[in-house]
């Protein structure tokens, strides 16, 4: 394994860490985007980079090789390798905006089950019984009027807007949906930043791995007859 490979790929490293920063701690779907592309472009050099350093040896061609196999193996890291394939030579995106949701009629306990709800495109509707309510996507109508039928309070639920992961495509009309596990486990969080760091923290395991692979610089000395 060549050094220099070593050495742009932890560069590598730290602009898709950096890009991972900005998606924590942007408020707006466009910097988390533009984000998100940093952070796939980098991740996706970091796997040209090694690939091109381990040509120096059989031993770093071999365990490049088993990192390519357990990429193509893996639903996550499949998953972001061809999500960037999708940003630069498709027209698709891997993240999207899901808009806020509200809830009215939310079943929760000591909350009202009947009520009646005006404005909107609703006049004198009645919802009671067993019924889950409404649903709005996006911002509720102006002017909504929301009246019980008994002694307890409307629930009412927002969901704030939510940036997700969604199907990319490839080659041969092939897709991936976002993936559901990594490393043979089921992951528990499958936002786009969760995803990422679990992508990033893989990166950064293979790069420490491929360091020893470098080769090292011979050593001459007074145990070598040359120098004698």
């Amino acid at each position: 394994m060549e050094a220099a490979a070593i050495q742009k790929c932890k560069q590598r490293l730290r602009i898709a860490r950096k890009s991972l920063d900005t998606m924590k701690s942007c408020d707006n779907f466009t910097d988390f985007s533009d984000a998100w592309y940093g952070l796939l472009t980098a991740s996706k050099n970091v796997y040209t980079t090694l690939d091109a350093g381990a040509k120096t040896s059989a031993q770093s061609r071999q365990w490049f090789g088993s990192v390519e196999r357990y990429r193509k193996r893996d639903e996550l890291l499949q998953y972001m390798f061809e999500a960037r394939n999708d940003e630069e030579h498709g027209l698709g995106t891997a993240v999207e905006l899901q808009p806020p949701v509200h809830e009215i009629g939310v079943a929760e306990n000591g909350a009202s089950r009947a009520f009646r709800i005006d404005g909107g495109p609703f006049r004198n509707v009645i919802f009671e019984g067993g019924n889950p309510g409404i649903r709005f996507l996006g911002g509720m109508p102006p002017y909504l009027k929301v009246t019980p039928l008994d002694d307890r309070p409307v629930a009412i639920r927002r969901t704030p807007a939510t940036t997700i992961l969604v199907e990319v495509h490839a080659r041969g009309n092939r897709t991936y949906p976002p993936p559901a596990s990594h490393n043979g486990q089921p992951l528990i969080d499958t936002s786009p930043i969760a995803v990422a760091e679990l992508n990033l923290a893989y990166l950064e395991t293979i790069v420490a791995e491929a360091e020893q692979y470098v080769r090292k610089p011979r050593l001459w000395g007074k145990s070598n007859p040359t120098s004698r």
